[in-house]
């Protein structure tokens, strides 16, 4: 479970490394965002400090630019939600092959990968990851991630 974990901490962190120096499967020829949206407007602050019950904020100094590989929120209490919306699916191939645990009435298709506290959906033909790491576990990371998702779907 822990070389799950790991295995998908590096396709999230590298952006499709299949952390061997190849990179993973790519549907598209590009990774980059559809009309230059960067990650993070598709998660707000305001929703993300509403689902986790404590005022979320963007750890980067600019959580608008299309080019971070993912985006990050910290809570005043701790919890930290990462987040990567890409241009294909392998993200969500990765939990498939992975046993992700199947989530229901998520996007088009939706797992979950509890050792990593990670939840992946697919929807249009691409993939949002989120992880939610809460260090004190006061939350339900498997809930808060599908609440989350929710919305970042409803952006995509």
């Amino acid at each position: 479970m822990q070389t799950r974990a790991l295995g998908l901490a590096c396709l999230v962190a590298a952006g499709g490394c299949r952390c061997n120096g190849e990179r993973a499967p790519r549907n598209t020829p590009t990774a980059t965002q559809p009309r230059g949206i960067a990650q993070c407007e598709y998660l707000p602050e305001a929703d993300a400090t509403r689902i986790l019950g404590a005022p979320a904020r963007y750890r980067s100094a600019d959580p608008l630019d299309p080019t971070a590989p993912a985006c990050e929120l910290l809570t005043s209490t701790n919890i930290r939600v990462v987040l990567q919306v890409s241009t294909d699916t392998a993200a969500y191939e990765f939990a498939t092959a992975n046993g992700g645990a199947p989530v229901r009435d998520l996007g088009d298709g939706a797992l979950w990968l509890a050792g990593a506290h990670h939840m992946v959906a697919t929807r249009y033909g691409r993939d949002a990851g989120l992880s939610v790491i809460d260090p004190a576990g006061r939350v339900d990371a498997r809930a808060k991630a599908a609440e989350l998702l929710a919305v970042v779907l409803a952006h995509m």
